[in-house]
C-alpha cells in the first residue's frame, strides 16, 4: 500500500513538473499565477474534507477537549518592528569598515559572475 501511495505522489509531482516545463519554467508559471491557484485549490479541497468530516484532525474536528485552555495570542506591531530593524541596520552600517564592506561586495559580485 505504501509503495502505491509513494508512486501516486511521484506521478502527480512529475505531471506538475511537466506542466511547468511546458509553460516555459517556474518563473513563467509564477507570473501566470498557476502555483498560487493550485495552492488555493488544494487548500479549499482540504478544508472541505475537514468540514465534512471526511478528513480527521484530532483536536480540531474530532476528540476535542471538553474545556479548551485559554491562551493569549501575540500581537505584533509591524510599524514598531520595522522601525527597530531600520535602527539596527543603521547602527550596523555606522560601525562597519566601509572600505572592507565594498571590497567584500566586489569579491561576491566577481565570484557570482565567474563562478569562482
Amino acid at each position: 500500500m505504501m509503495e502505491t501511495l509513494t508512486k501516486d505522489l511521484h506521478d502527480a509531482a512529475l505531471e506538475i513538473i511537466r506542466e511547468v516545463e511546458e509553460m516555459g519554467g517556474m518563473t513563467k508559471a509564477v507570473v501566470s499565477g498557476m502555483p498560487k491557484a493550485r495552492i488555493e485549490e488544494a487548500a479549499a479541497r482540504r478544508q472541505a474534507r475537514i468540514d465534512s468530516g471526511a478528513e480527521t484532525i484530532i483536536g480540531v474536528n474530532k476528540h476535542r477537549l471538553a474545556k479548551e485552555a485559554a491562551y493569549e495570542s501575540l500581537k505584533v506591531d509591524n510599524t514598531e518592528v520595522r522601525k527597530k530593524q531600520i535602527e539596527r541596520i543603521k547602527a550596523t552600517k555606522a560601525k562597519r569598515d566601509n572600505a572592507k564592506c565594498q571590497a567584500a561586495l566586489l569579491n561576491l559580485t566577481l565570484a557570482a559572475s565567474t563562478g569562482k
